[in-house]
C-alpha cells in the first residue's frame, strides 16, 4: 500500500474483504444517458463486497436496527457495516476522561452504542468505525475556532484548518481516534467530512499560511477574491492534512486498525483531473472512500469515465466509491430527490457492467425495505466472509 505502514491484525479479526465501494457512482452515468445493462432472468452470483453505513436519526437508549432490517442486510449480501463513534463533541461511547463530550443518550443511559453495534454486526460482517470530524457543539463554545469560507462566512460545524491539523481541537480529535480504534470487532477507522475546498480562509488560517509558506496573503484573482483553485493553496492544505493524517494513522495502526479517509472531489480536481492530493493522502492512509456525487452529477459523460479511470489508477483496492440516497438538504452535496429503489438497482447493474463490484450504501435510515429488495434482486455476491 505505497508507504503505508504494514499492519498485522494479530489478536483481532483480520480484514476479510478487498473493499473498493461505490457511492452515487453510477448515478450520473445514468443521468448522462448511458444505457443500463438489463437484468438477466434469475439471480446472478458475482464477486464483490457490499457495505452499509448505520446512521440513527433520533438516538435514544432503545434505538437500534430491527431484526427484520438486519435480515434484509444479509439477504442483500452486505459484508461490511460502518458503525458510528460519533464526534469529538458528541461521542456515542463513554469516552474515558471526556464525560462532557458524551452524547446525551450515553450520559443518560450509560449505553455504549459503538461497542453495542460492533458486537452485533461484527458477529457476521466486517466492521468499520466511522469518526465524524465535524464539531457543531464545540464551535458553539469556541466560535473563534470556526472555519471561515472564502467569502467570509463562518461555519457552524467545521473548525478551521489550523485547529483541525495542529491546534487544540486536533489533539482532542487524535485522542478520540485512538479511543475509537480500540473497538476489537473493527478492522478500520473512517474519518468523514474532512473537506476544506471552500472553507479555511479565516485569520488564524491566514497566519498559519504565512508562517508555513512565507507568503504575505492568499493568492487572489484580479477581482480581489481569494483564488480557491490556486495550486499554492491546494499544496499547502494537502501537506497540512497529510501530516495530521500520518499522526492519526499511527494511532489506528497501533491498535491494529487501518485508517480510511472520506474525500469529496472538488471543481478544481474534476476540471484538471489532478489527483495528486489523493495520492499524497494514500501515502499515509490505507483507503479512500470517494463521494461519487460530485463526479457522477457531472454533465460531461466522458469526464465521468476519465475520472473513474484516474481514481482507480491510484491503486487497486484502495479507492472506495459510496452510493448515497439522501435528499438534497444543502449538506449532502447532491442534486435532486432521493433515488428510487429501482434506480438504485439499475445503478448497481450498470456499475457492474463497468467492472465495479464493491459498494458502500448510505445512510441506513433512508434505505427502506424497498431498497433492500431491489438490491437483493440485483443479484447475490460471492464473498470470502467466514461464519463467526
Amino acid at each position: 500500500m505505497g508507504s503505508t505502514i504494514p499492519i498485522e491484525f494479530t489478536g483481532n479479526r483480520p480484514m476479510k474483504h478487498k473493499v473498493i465501494s461505490f457511492t452515487l457512482s453510477a448515478l450520473i452515468l445514468l443521468a448522462n444517458g448511458c444505457q443500463v445493462a438489463p437484468a438477466q432472468a434469475g439471480i446472478q452470483t458475482v464477486e464483490g463486497t457490499r457495505t452499509v453505513r448505520i446512521d440513527y436519526q433520533d438516538l435514544t437508549p432503545l434505538t437500534s436496527i430491527s431484526t427484520p432490517e438486519e435480515l434484509q442486510y444479509k439477504q442483500a449480501g452486505i459484508t461490511r457495516v460502518g458503525i458510528s463513534a460519533g464526534r469529538v463533541d458528541w461521542a456515542l461511547f463513554p469516552w474515558s476522561g471526556h464525560p462532557s463530550a458524551w452524547a446525551s443518550p450515553v450520559r443518560e443511559s450509560g449505553v455504549d452504542f459503538t461497542a453495542r453495534d460492533a458486537r452485533r454486526f461484527g458477529a457476521w460482517a466486517d466492521v468499520t468505525v466511522v469518526v465524524d470530524v465535524l464539531a457543531p457543539v464545540y464551535i458553539q463554545s469556541h466560535p473563534d475556532a470556526a472555519a471561515i469560507s472564502w467569502g467570509g462566512v463562518p461555519s457552524t460545524e467545521l473548525v478551521n484548518l489550523t485547529q483541525m491539523t495542529s491546534g487544540r481541537f486536533s489533539e482532542d480529535l487524535l485522542n478520540f481516534i485512538a479511543a475509537s480504534s480500540t473497538i476489537k470487532e473493527a478492522d478500520s477507522i473512517l474519518l468523514v467530512e474532512l473537506f476544506y475546498y471552500v472553507d479555511g480562509f479565516g485569520m488564524e488560517d491566514l497566519e498559519t499560511y504565512r508562517l508555513d509558506t512565507g507568503q504575505a496573503d492568499w493568492p487572489r484573482l484580479d477581482s480581489g477574491e481569494i483564488d480557491i483553485n490556486s495550486p499554492l493553496i491546494n499544496s499547502w492544505r494537502t501537506k497540512r492534512i497529510a501530516t495530521f493524517l500520518s499522526r492519526a494513522a499511527a494511532l489506528a495502526h497501533a491498535n491494529h486498525k487501518q485508517l480510511w479517509l472520506e474525500v469529496k472531489p472538488d471543481e478544481r480536481q474534476l476540471a484538471a483531473q489532478d489527483w495528486t492530493t489523493y495520492q499524497a493522502y494514500l501515502d499515509v492512509v490505507d483507503q479512500l472512500v470517494v463521494m461519487g456525487n460530485p463526479i457522477f452529477y457531472d454533465a460531461d459523460s466522458e469526464r465521468v469515465h476519465l475520472t473513474i479511470d484516474n481514481l482507480n489508477a491510484l491503486g487497486q483496492g484502495r479507492v472506495v466509491y459510496e452510493i448515497g440516497v439522501w435528499e438534497d438538504d444543502g449538506h449532502a452535496h447532491i442534486s435532486g430527490s432521493p433515488i428510487s429503489p429501482e434506480k438504485l438497482k439499475a445503478i448497481v447493474l450498470d456499475a457492474r457492467s463497468r467492472g465495479i463490484t464493491d459498494f458502500w450504501f448510505s445512510p441506513s435510515y433512508l434505505l427502506t425495505s424497498e431498497y433492500w429488495a431491489a438490491l437483493t434482486a440485483a443479484g447475490e455476491w460471492t464473498t470470502n466472509l467466514e461464519s463467526r
